[in-house]
């Protein structure tokens, strides 16, 4: 299976394997992905998504954040500090837990 991206673009299903999901469990649009965000020009900061792999057993919860930056002719050259750290469920209810 291919995933289609706005702009014609489109990415096999090996590389999107693991579910993005809100943190109330609604999945997210692969155009929604964090990533995606950012290189349409939106400016992430401490957006919380829930991640789950079905086929590897897991699900983590990451904190994203990120802005797209730009050359002297304002063309966009890349996604400058995009950032995803891992916070254990556990320690959500306290204070964060990084995970290495």
């Amino acid at each position: 299976m291919v995933y289609q991206v706005g702009g014609g673009s489109s990415i096999p299903e090996r590389l999107v394997t693991p579910s993005t999901l809100d943190l109330d469990g609604t999945r997210v649009p692969l155009e929604e992905w964090p990533l995606f965000r950012i290189l349409r020009g939106e400016n992430l900061r401490d957006l919380e998504l829930r991640v789950r792999n079905i086929r590897a057993d897991w699900e983590r919860i990451f904190n994203y954040g990120g802005t797209l930056v730009h050359d002297g002719s304002n063309e966009p050259v890349l996604a400058d500090r995009y950032r995803k750290r891992h916070y254990s469920a556990q320690a959500r209810g306290g204070t964060p837990a990084r995970a290495s």
